[in-house]
């Protein structure tokens, strides 16, 4: 990472020496801090991808007890039900529990609803408890908002991200925002995770404990592949600290590579 940072300033550097436009010492761009901001998109990915496709397994099986074989068998599974309210857990244990994806998960996450199980649109609340994601602490408890159908017939869900992350180093991000995820292919096979695909619309800023901000708003939506990392498709509009500029996620392929656009013309490659 410190080399790809020295490498992005250096091009930088290049880049403002050649056009009488530069970017000024105020806004320069930071490379770190856009990687953790990224890092916060797959957090909210991998937890709301976790709690959407139990809860249309459960409803399909309409079943209290389910066994989860798109996960692994470092999570355990409970569920209980009054009738009325439902309460699902998944516990990752503490040691690091590896997901099909790669990446490794500590602690709980606690998801409920009321009502009928089938019923076609429903509010579920979940909490985050002791849980980290790739050593990132994680704090948050948030709500979804689930339409079993939507009007291209798939299902979707309306997200309130407040996430509160602390990375190994100490830096402390805050993230909130909206976002849509709509299940555009796989959910027809709810016990593979392979062929699972999302298109992701919203917005969200996260802003780090050291002033410094990143605001996001997807102009493109997003490809999310559950069986890629990152984002493999689909373009952000940035705003970071007053600099402006644009992510383009590439064509379709999984890679970690990602183009940044900023407003004077100036572009970057980036490996997320």
């Amino acid at each position: 990472m410190k080399k790809l940072t020295h490498l992005i300033l250096i091009a930088l550097t290049i880049i403002s020496c050649s056009t009488e436009e530069t970017l000024t010492p105020s806004t320069n761009f930071n490379a770190d801090e856009f990687k953790k901001s990224e890092e916060a998109n797959k957090i909210a990915e991998e937890v709301n991808s976790i709690i959407t496709k139990d809860y249309e397994e459960d409803a399909n099986n309409k079943s209290a007890s389910m066994s989860v074989p798109y996960l692994p068998d470092c999570v355990t599974r409970t569920y209980t039900t009054n009738g009325t309210t439902h309460e699902v857990e998944f516990d990752f244990g503490t040691i690091g529990c590896t997901m099909p994806n790669g990446n490794v998960i500590t602690g709980k996450i606690h998801y409920s609803y009321t009502g009928d199980l089938t019923a076609e649109t429903k509010t579920i609340t979940y909490t985050l408890i002791n849980f980290t994601f790739n050593s990132i602490d994680v704090e948050g408890s948030d709500e979804i908002y689930h339409i079993r159908n939507n009007t291209n017939g798939n299902p979707q869900s309306t997200i309130v991200v407040d996430f509160t992350l602390t990375w190994p180093s100490g830096l402390v991000g805050y993230r909130t925002g909206s976002i849509i995820r709509e299940w555009i292919e796989g959910s027809d096979t709810l016990l593979d995770w392979t062929d699972d695909v999302f298109s992701i619309s919203g917005n969200w800023t996260t802003t780090f404990d050291n002033g410094s901000s990143y605001s996001a708003t997807i102009a493109t939506n997003l490809r999310r592949e559950l069986s890629c990392w990152y984002f493999v498709s689909g373009s952000i509009n940035f705003n970071y600290n007053g600099l402006l500029f644009t992510g383009d996620y590439g064509d379709g392929a999984c890679d970690n590579n990602a183009t940044l656009t900023f407003q004077n013309g100036n572009t970057i490659n980036i490996l997320l």
